[in-house]
């Protein structure tokens, strides 16, 4: 990281302090029914609309950070979430900027995305396998990986055999119609109204 990216991400850090907490009105009245999230005020005599000196801070557009400095990690990168190994290519300067991987990507594909980042000397932000590895329980990526394997052969063998097990039950319910069996027509039940 540069010293000037970093003098911004530290002057970005002390600004943040100063900057309020933007709380919603009676989320503390009614902790359960309201959250603390903030919601814009559109009563028409609500003292934080009018912004009344001792009501509480209003959001606005002063209370924005350096531009220079908005979508910058912490780290000193500039952040791209990438979904595939394909989207590496958005990365035109990995001194500049950085990858997140998505959330939603699974294993394998983030295995492969991290081996070709390792190839281009890209630095990933949440390059954290190990860590989940260890939460489930395993003690290597190798174990890990074996186990998966095996859990998926199981399941398909489960699948192949309920599917088999359905087969044979419609086989065994389905029964040959008779040639001289006929539907009887359903009679209309009548009412005091279709007699008049």
């Amino acid at each position: 990281m540069s010293g000037a990216l970093k003098d911004l991400v530290e002057k970005r850090k002390e600004l943040k302090k100063r900057i309020p907490t933007f709380k919603r009105v009676n989320a503390s009245r009614y902790p359960r029914k309201l959250g603390d999230i903030w919601r814009k005020q559109r009563g028409r005599h609500n003292k934080i609309r009018k912004a009344i000196k001792g009501a509480g801070a209003k959001v606005s557009i002063g209370y924005g950070t350096l531009k220079e400095a908005r979508d910058i990690h912490p780290s000193g990168y500039k952040e791209i979430i990438v979904n595939n190994v394909k989207d590496l290519n958005k990365i035109k300067d990995p001194s500049k900027e950085a990858i997140r991987i998505a959330s939603k990507v699974g294993l394998k594909k983030r295995l492969e995305i991290l081996k070709e980042a390792k190839k281009r000397k890209i630095y990933v932000l949440n390059a954290n396998i190990i860590a989940r590895v260890k939460k489930k329980g395993f003690s290597s990526l190798k174990d890990m990986i074996a186990a998966l394997s095996v859990k998926k052969e199981e399941k398909d063998k489960e699948k192949k055999e309920k599917s088999g097990k359905e087969e044979k039950s419609k086989e065994k319910t389905e029964t040959p119609k008779s040639k001289g069996s006929k539907k009887t027509p359903i009679k209309k039940q009548t009412t005091k109204k279709n007699k008049k």
